[in-house]
């Protein structure tokens, strides 16, 4: 048995400082809602609910993705920043997703999930901690992807004439598109971002709670495309290939099929 966990230790820390994809496994027991079925699946969550409880198999199925060495870190159960609160009572707040890049070296900066659906609904909230980008500079916090790199869709912080916005971006044949959110947002605040992505009819809609009070603004819906880059088989959180330094924190990430999920109790 020694042995066994000898070589298991070895393997495991060789996979890390190789910058190998981590498979972040449900553990015997977890609770079903911390993975791909969620009691508010009534509310709008029958795809996957995401809420950290602070082990990393409470977060199963995700692929956590580390290259370039020291120079940044996933960490799918860290401790909240919820000052200022986020404010929703039903959403505990002492873990959430954290994405921390702490150099400029290129890396590969990212957690991936399996997901699947021709539309899927997606909520979740997010608080930028810190950035570094210059004018118009931008890079990945969420994503749909294709492989887990491939990017479709997805939301970006983008910087422009010195403020920072929420960014949506689609992928078609003449290349990325991207709608820049009418508000500027700020460091060290929670933010709710809602996603209707529907690749039967060929739109996506997109919408942000600016004033984390569970209204959200209509950010646009961009119609008659055609996605180049589907099936969309993952959900990712952070970036490949980023060299920007910053930080950022996820929870309540929420994705149904059918009907958009309910905004969180306040």
């Amino acid at each position: 048995m020694k042995k066994l966990i000898t070589i298991f230790l070895i393997l495991f820390f060789a996979s890390v400082a190789f910058g190998q994809d981590i498979i972040v496994a449900k553990k015997k027991g977890a609770p079903d809602y911390y993975c791909d079925s969620c009691p508010d699946a009534t509310g709008g969550a029958d795809v996957d609910c995401e809420v950290p409880d602070g082990t990393v198999d409470g977060l199963c199925g995700w692929t956590v993705v580390e290259t370039g060495g020291a120079t940044g870190e996933i960490n799918m159960a860290d401790a909240c920043d919820n000052s200022p609160a986020l404010g929703c009572t039903d959403i505990p707040m002492t873990y959430c997703m954290s994405v921390v890049k702490t150099n400029t070296t290129e890396t590969d900066l990212y957690a991936k999930i399996a997901v699947s659906g021709v539309r899927l609904y997606i909520q979740f909230y997010i608080k930028i901690l810190a950035e570094s980008l210059e004018n118009t500079e931008s890079f990945r916090v969420f994503g749909l992807t294709t492989d887990g790199v491939t990017g479709s869709v997805d939301i970006t912080l983008f910087q422009t004439g010195g403020l920072l916005y929420f960014q949506r971006g689609y992928h078609i044949a003449a290349g990325w598109q991207q709608d820049v959110g009418g508000t500027a947002v700020t460091l060290d605040t929670w933010y709710g971002i809602r996603l209707d992505v529907n690749d039967g009819s060929d739109t996506v809609q997109w919408w942000v709670d600016y004033n984390s009070d569970g209204i959200y603004t209509d950010e646009g819906t961009a119609s008659g495309l055609t996605l180049d880059r589907t099936p969309i088989v993952y959900i990712q959180l952070g970036d490949s290939g980023i060299t920007y330094t910053h930080s950022f924190m996820i929870t309540g990430l929420k994705v149904d099929d059918d009907t958009m999920p309910n905004e969180c109790v306040r």
